[in-house]
């Protein structure tokens, strides 16, 4: 996670041999003085997103 990027990666089975599942999120901001809250967003987010995005690809864990 950084300031303006954050990436998620979970072992998963696609078709029954085993793989990884990536999501990366990014946001450009010009501010920099948020980043806490930025990252705080982001951060909530992809812990919403990764389950339903895991499970509209088909994956498995």
């Amino acid at each position: 996670m950084s300031d303006i990027n954050v990436v998620a990666v979970a072992a998963c089975t696609r078709q029954g041999e085993a793989d990884r599942f990536v999501v990366q999120v990014g946001r450009f901001h010009p501010r920099r003085d948020d980043a806490e809250k930025r990252r705080e967003v982001l951060a909530g987010f992809l812990t919403v997103y990764f389950p339903f995005a895991k499970k509209a690809a088909g994956l498995t864990s």
